[in-house]
């Protein structure tokens, strides 16, 4: 049957190649048509309206459009009110009177006029406004909340101010002010765009700034969901959360030596180390996730602004001068990247002092973290979560961060009072010293109190919980998917 089909559709194919091509002019009226039409109009008494508008109709279907307009003329010198002859000229009925629609518009446009004279009104860049609106307006001012005022003082009125001709809110101003100076000093040029919890600076443009904040937007949303935590400049220490993003490392070297002098936490040897990477995540006091593209697509480097944002996110949740695990900093940058962009491609490998994303692009392709872990659970490759407990961030692996997102993860999803629970206990006993050694038995004491605090288990339970959860998942095929399939099943949890 599936062979006569094909058959038969290129039968029909090569009979419609060689069918007869439409003739020309189909759509204007044949010559004698015309002839035709003068013989027929001969017969017509001229006052016979009837006979007339028949005749109209004759040359409506031959398409003969003059004649039909003529035939139509001649009936309205017979019956000027006649309705189809009227109608089929386009004219339409207007105050017992039958006009052409722009006769009819003038003589609206000319009564409304009319009526707005008798009322005190003059006409004003096509509206009608009192002559008190127009000599405000041609001052310059503009009505804001029954008062006409000029439009600085609008935006002033709006809680706006003015720095160096730009108008931002004022808790964006100081800010501004700080990357105006850095392009004065620096002749580093950026265009900036405020949400309600970023600044971003960038050498990309309008477009890519609000396309970059849409996304962290998203992730934000994941995160607020996810931790239940209260978004607002409070969480980032009182202040919007800045982000700059260059084109080239000459001037992000710039912007290492600029931030280097006004953020009080910075050291000489961080510094000296910020320069030899792409970029850095800064959460004390001010807060701050700042690369540049170099070789990179926008992707890339978009996935690294966002993996940042995500270590940023963590550690300032319950902030209190303490440093995290590096497997759930780590962990939960893997999620907030995956949760904003659908993919993961950023991974960070530098000490605990930096905190800077490598671009690592053989490491999870086309986003497979989830994938890796489920391949080293199921062959019994992967690192017992007791071992991440005491795991350096320099030292960590692939390996070691896909089990930390799928560890962190899974933990979440059994609750936000006991993930609160967790964290507040990290936050609050873990030593103030970013050099901590994480196999200090005092400090991996801390997370296990931490994991009996919020979940009341052992690390060890956690594995064999989590194993099976793995693995029921992926009986069910969950963790088959990539891309957008991720991203939808991440939104359904």
């Amino acid at each position: 049957m599936r062979i006569r089909a094909i058959l038969a559709l290129c039968l029909l194919l090569f009979l419609r190649s060689y069918a007869p091509a439409e003739p020309a002019g189909l759509s204007q009226p044949i010559p004698g048509l015309r002839q035709e039409f003068e013989e027929r109009l001969k017969k017509i008494d001229p006052t016979d309206t009837k006979a007339l508008y028949d005749l109209s109709v004759w040359c409506g279907e031959k398409r003969l459009k003059k004649e039909r307009q003529k035939v139509l003329e001649m009936i309205l010198d017979v019956d000027p009110e006649h309705e189809k002859a009227n109608r089929g000229l386009g004219r339409v009925r207007y105050e017992g009177k039958w006009l052409t629609p722009a006769d009819r518009d003038a003589l609206v446009a000319a009564k409304r006029a009319e009526t707005m004279r008798a009322l005190g009104l003059v006409k004003y860049k096509g509206s009608w406004i009192t002559r008190e609106e127009k000599a405000s307006l041609e001052k310059g001012l503009v009505l804001h909340k029954g008062k006409w005022i000029k439009p600085d003082q609008v935006k002033q009125a709006d809680g706006l101010v003015q720095v160096n001709g730009e108008w931002v809110k004022r808790e964006d101003s100081a800010v501004l002010n700080r990357m105006q100076a850095f392009t004065a000093c620096s002749g580093v040029k950026t265009s900036f765009h405020f949400t309600r919890h970023c600044c971003l600076f960038t050498e990309f443009g309008d477009s890519y700034n609000r396309s970059l904040a849409a996304k962290l937007e998203k992730g934000f949303a994941w995160f607020a969901e996810k931790y239940g935590v209260q978004l607002g400049p409070a969480l980032f220490g009182g202040q919007k959360l800045v982000i700059c993003a260059f084109d080239e490392r000459e001037a992000f070297d710039r912007f290492v030596t600029y931030f280097s002098g006004f953020e009080e936490n910075v050291t000489k040897e961080w510094t000296e180390q910020a320069r030899l990477v792409l970029g850095f995540a800064w959460w004390d006091p001010d807060c701050y996730s700042v690369t540049y593209k170099g070789s990179r697509g926008n992707e890339e480097m978009t996935a690294q602004i966002v993996h940042q944002v995500g270590h940023i996110l963590i550690n300032r949740n319950g902030y209190n001068y303490h440093f995290l695990p590096p497997w759930l900093d780590e962990g939960f940058a893997i999620l907030f990247e995956e949760a904003a962009l659908g993919v993961n491609r950023a991974f960070c490998i530098q000490g605990r002092n930096l905190v800077s994303s490598l671009s690592k692009g053989d490491l999870y392709a086309e986003g497979s973290w989830r994938q890796l872990l489920a391949e080293i659970v199921f062959r019994d490759f992967d690192p017992a979560f007791a071992e991440l407990l005491t795991r350096e961030m320099a030292a960590m692996d692939q390996d070691d961060a896909a089990k930390s997102a799928g560890l962190l993860e899974f933990l979440a999803e059994n609750g936000l009072s006991g993930m609160a629970a967790f964290l507040k206990v990290l936050q609050r006993s873990l030593p103030r010293n970013q050099f901590l050694e994480w196999s200090n038995p005092a400090v991996l004491q801390v997370q296990l109190d931490a994991l009996e605090a919020g979940f009341a288990t052992i690390p060890e339970d956690v594995d064999a919980a989590f194993r099976i959860a793995l693995k029921r998942r992926q009986a069910r095929g969950d963790d088959q998917e990539s891309g957008e399939g991720k991203e939808e099943r991440s939104r359904d949890q």
